[in-house]
């Protein structure tokens, strides 16, 4: 699977997450020119994303589209191949039956995808080695659908380029008002006044 990490584009490899007991029945498809992953069934998979530095100004950014059967679907960090208790305040849930984890809503949606953007060093900061992702349907015959593209991790948040002044507009007024005039309007017509003195 392809992502972006400090804008470096990256290929990992999808593994398997939280041993058998939490990957009875689980389908990890690549999908999206390489960007993009869809999780059928009930399981877990993580990407190797050793040392990466969650600091306070991290954010990841993807998008996400469900069926809306799972009991747990979404992404979150981690250091070891085991699901915890422990986990669910490194676990942003995007969706699912069942409330584990720091709940998120979407900022915007596309071709039937949510956007996320979310800014993960004001939640917890620190090291980790996985990448996670949550397809949880504990069902006799599991049927959610959880899909992830265009993951990206930024450690700095980006500044916009400011606007620039206009440019002074070079042409002369060819009517320059003097500077003793006061410009008035009169049934919709501007005209210009001499400023005299009174009294």
């Amino acid at each position: 699977l392809n992502i972006s990490i400090d804008g470096v584009t990256q290929s990992k490899e999808v593994r398997s997450y939280g041993g058998a007991s939490q990957n009875p029945d689980i389908k990890s498809t690549v999908s999206n020119n390489g960007k993009g992953l869809q999780l059928n069934g009930n399981g877990w998979r993580y990407l190797d994303i050793s040392g990466y530095e969650v600091t306070s100004e991290t954010v990841l950014r993807f998008e996400f589209n469900s069926n809306g059967r799972g009991d747990i679907q979404g992404i979150g960090f981690d250091n070891n191949d085991s699901v915890g208790s422990d986990d669910t305040q490194q676990f942003f849930q995007l969706n699912g039956t069942q409330s584990w984890g720091l709940q998120q809503d979407s900022i915007g949606e596309s071709n039937g995808f949510k956007q996320y953007s979310i800014q993960v060093g004001q939640f917890f900061t620190g090291e980790f080695d996985y990448l996670t992702f949550s397809n949880d349907h504990d069902v006799n015959n599991p049927n959610a659908i959880g899909e992830f593209r265009n993951i990206e991790l930024l450690s700095t948040v980006e500044t916009p380029n400011p606007t620039p002044d206009p440019a002074p507009d070079p042409t002369p007024d060819p009517n320059p008002t003097p500077s003793n005039s006061l410009n008035i309007s009169i049934d919709g017509v501007t005209q210009s006044k001499e400023v005299r003195s009174y009294g």
